[in-house]
């Protein structure tokens, strides 16, 4: 079953979307047409087979948990303009699929597509209640989906996100930044944002975040907190000129924590 949980229809963005497949007997496969978008397949939970324009990749996903350090993705450039099929391989599977729309006069990419496993960089990030994990996937060149997930115990570390990703004068320098989180926790999240959306519109209050509720991010401050006792986890996907920079303790400078 594929359920679209952001687009622009839906949410403050312009190219990023965000959908969820879920894979089990009663819906056991799926296909994706691209339309010339970049495309990412990210791993959840459970294990499928992959296929893109008749290309067998193999198998993706193997975990139990999300807490399990073990990431896969498979990407697609952009331009292939073919079906992507997903089956399943005999477990259920929940996975992520993101695109990246093409911008005008945008050239069609020939590369073929490939499965990205395990290579995933582990940050210890924070100290204290801003404790967490923070699993970055490298973005091979040419691609501009970067992606990865923070994951925070709910007992020492309860906050993330934080400091703020951008110092005041890149909100406008790179407005075209553009982010998306999935949160999973058997509790509830506490946003606050400080910030622009890719829109321009302003971004500012606190909300609550609740199990599986797919939201968009702004560029400024975005930091939340999981509700006490409660394992947080959410995965992240974002469009920028600018690639996040992980600093080991969060009392490092607040500004300016993206580096080309």
């Amino acid at each position: 079953m594929l359920k679209t949980l952001l687009d622009k229809t839906r949410a403050p963005l312009n190219r990023l979307a965000l959908h969820r497949i879920q894979l089990d007997a009663s819906s056991p496969s799926v296909t994706l047409e691209t339309h010339g978008s970049e495309g990412l397949l990210y791993a959840l939970v459970g294990r499928t087979h992959v296929s893109v324009a008749g290309l067998t990749l193999g198998a993706i996903g193997g975990r139990r948990s999300v807490t399990e350090r073990l990431i896969h993705a498979i990407r697609v450039p952009g331009g292939l303009g073919k079906c992507m099929r997903v089956t399943l391989d005999g477990y259920a599977a929940d996975l992520l699929w993101v695109t990246c729309a093409a911008k005008a006069g945008g050239w069609v990419d020939s590369r073929a597509p490939y499965a990205q496993k395990e290579d995933a960089i582990f940050h210890d990030v924070g100290a204290g209640c801003y404790r967490r994990t923070v699993a970055e996937v490298p973005t091979p060149a040419g691609y501009e989906i970067h992606c990865g997930e923070t994951l925070s115990d709910g007992k020492e570390g309860t906050w993330s996100s934080w400091p703020s990703h951008a110092a005041p004068e890149e909100i406008v320098r790179y407005a075209e930044h553009e982010e998306v989180f999935f949160p999973l926790t058997s509790g509830y999240f506490l946003m606050r944002d400080n910030g622009q959306y890719c829109t321009s519109a302003v971004a500012k209050g606190v909300r609550e975040i609740q199990n599986g509720q797919a939201i968009v991010t702004p560029l400024g401050s975005h930091e939340l907190t999981v509700s006490p006792g409660d394992v947080g986890y959410y995965a992240w996907f974002y469009l920028s000129f600018l690639k996040k920079q992980y600093n080991k303790y969060s009392t490092d400078a607040i500004g300016k924590v993206y580096v080309k």
